[in-house]
């Protein structure tokens, strides 16, 4: 069996998250995180965090605006997925490493759902003209002076698209690292349901030992500054990394595509003003719809949880781990603020 947590459970959102109405635990979500946004600043920082951009892919708007009524110009946006790589010293002042969204694009392009997409419209034009490859977790580490066996962990914020062999597995890429995962993401694989079948690859976990999975029920704290955040929604098993830097208090998750879908009233997307004029304070990244009202309430705890941005404070401090990105194929599908990736403290 994969271990159980050995991080430090927050308690902070407990109440607020276990309350019997729906739409009580929204308020209560959000006045908890604003308590919880100061004492995240109080526990320090990571002495470093780079953003490392992995590869550019198409995505289906509906999937990204869920239930906005935009007639967007192209079934498709384009994302870039990235991975960052936090550091930290822990309490004996020993050296940690958590790379966070370490894609292996290259098996994960065998999901179900880009496998259809591949054979919808060929191998060349999907690899050369739809999707761009950026880099790989191993040449990125190799170009910031990292070793594969100084990683310590590894997270995802959710699992779609993901293949864990070559990274943790037998004679895996990187020797020492665990999987930080929830528990409920990880029993996904359990039993795939067949509305999440596009998304996973069924054998992605195949021969990696449970010693080095470590299952997590809830909010944690990771290091000085580092958090991982439950934010069921986009799937059951999904979670953030909430960071504290210079620039203040960063989220990073895919339940939201882009600061758009966190400031729909300031959107300039189609359709995003006069959804935000319904009410809706957020836009859901839904292509399985595993829980659209948890959802809701987990996206207004990461942009509470961020704060306002730096440049800008109408709009939340946010990240998405798969940025919407402007594309020739997609014209007017652009964001319309777009986050500086994010780079803090020495390597």
């Amino acid at each position: 069996m994969p271990t159980a947590t050995l991080f430090e459970p927050i308690t902070a959102f407990r109440e607020a998250e276990g309350l019997p109405s729906m739409g009580d635990r929204v308020e209560a979500v959000r006045t908890a995180a604003v308590r919880f946004r100061e004492t995240l600043v109080n526990t320090g920082m990571p002495t470093a965090v780079r953003a490392c951009d992995m590869v550019t892919i198409p995505y289906m708007t509906e999937f990204a605006f869920r239930l906005v009524d935009g007639r967007h110009p192209s079934p498709y946006m384009w994302f870039v997925n990235r991975m960052h790589v936090i550091r930290w010293r822990d309490a004996d002042g020993i050296t940690r490493t958590m790379l966070f969204n370490p894609s292996d694009h290259e098996r994960g392009a065998e999901s179900p759902f880009y496998k259809n997409m591949r054979k919808q419209y060929g191998e060349w034009l999907s690899f050369n003209v739809l999707s761009s490859r950026h880099g790989t977790v191993l040449g990125h580490l190799a170009r910031l002076g990292i070793k594969p066996e100084e990683v310590d962990y590894i997270s995802f914020d959710h699992l779609h698209n993901q293949d864990l062999r070559r990274l943790i597995g037998p004679d895996g890429w990187l020797p020492n690292a665990r999987l930080l995962v929830q528990q409920a993401e990880w029993r996904i694989y359990e039993n795939i349901h067949p509305l999440q079948a596009p998304w996973y690859i069924p054998l992605a976990i195949d021969g990696v030992d449970p010693k080095r999975v470590v299952l997590l029920d809830g909010d944690v704290q990771v290091g000085p500054g580092v958090v991982l955040l439950a934010t069921p929604g986009h799937t059951w098993g999904n979670h953030s990394l909430a960071i504290h830097t210079p620039r203040g208090v960063t989220v990073i998750s895919e339940n939201g595509v882009c600061l758009d879908s966190y400031a729909p009233h300031l959107s300039r997307l189609p359709g995003m003003r006069a959804f935000a004029a319904k009410g809706q304070e957020v836009v859901l990244n839904g292509n399985t719809l595993e829980g659209s009202l948890h959802q809701y309430t987990s996206m207004i705890k990461e942009k509470t949880v961020a704060g306002p941005h730096p440049d800008d404070p109408r709009w939340p401090n946010f990240q998405s781990s798969s940025e919407m990105t402007a594309h020739l194929l997609a014209p007017g599908l652009a964001p319309t603020l777009t986050q500086t990736p994010l780079h803090h403290g020495s390597l």
